[in-house]
């Protein structure tokens, strides 16, 4: 092989390499309307775009809610829903979230993120928002960060504790945070959560 095919060759494989990020990167971000029925079978969260935005609007859902929120399933009705919401939200959350099992309390991710300025979670309550973080509130060490071509993954590991409203947080570069889901606070109750922090806002 001389050198040029195996400049050639160099040169196909490296698109290949890049191309599926690219697009993964792309067809990450579209937005589309979506309802969640929760897991005590009580109520459904519905999602819808907003004016503007560009995505997938779904005609059947849109029939039945015109706002986005939290509604009763009507079981008087052949478990279809109702139309008339216990609360609404205001802001589009994407399909990466949290929604406690009585519906009340939701922990919407930010988006893939590109930049440690983003907003890494934001808290909710009622629809109304709690607190939110951004991710270098959250990220000691930017190196540890899984990176595609454009966007980096900063969570390693998620857990929640829907009994206590509890959730816990272990990012790529191993740092672990508790939250109050009643409160979208810090949970102090646990002894170290002020040392990680300081950990963190040491690495600002």
């Amino acid at each position: 092989m001389n050198f040029k095919m195996i400049r050639m060759t160099i040169f196909i494989l490296g698109i290949c390499l890049i191309l599926p990020h690219a697009f993964a990167d792309r067809i990450s971000n579209v937005a589309r309307d979506y309802k969640t029925v929760t897991d005590d079978g009580k109520y459904v969260f519905v999602m819808l775009m907003s004016e503007g935005m560009h995505g997938n609007k779904d005609a059947e859902i849109r029939k039945l809610y015109k706002q986005s929120g939290l509604y009763y399933v009507d079981y008087a009705s052949k478990n279809d829903f109702t139309n008339k919401p216990i609360y609404t939200i205001d802001e589009y959350v994407s399909g990466d979230y949290i929604l406690s099992s009585d519906g009340t309390y939701l922990i919407a991710w930010g988006p893939w993120a590109s930049s440690l300025d983003q907003i890494a979670m934001t808290f909710y309550a009622q629809g109304e928002e709690l607190n939110h973080y951004h991710i270098r509130e959250l990220v000691c060490d930017a190196s540890k960060l899984e990176r595609t071509v454009s966007h980096f993954n900063w969570k390693e590991n998620v857990s929640y504790d829907d009994k206590n409203r509890i959730l816990t947080v272990k990012t790529k570069d191993n740092m672990s945070h508790r939250f109050s889901v009643k409160t979208g606070m810090f949970d102090f109750l646990d002894e170290n959560a002020m040392l990680r922090q300081k950990k963190v806002r040491s690495c600002q």
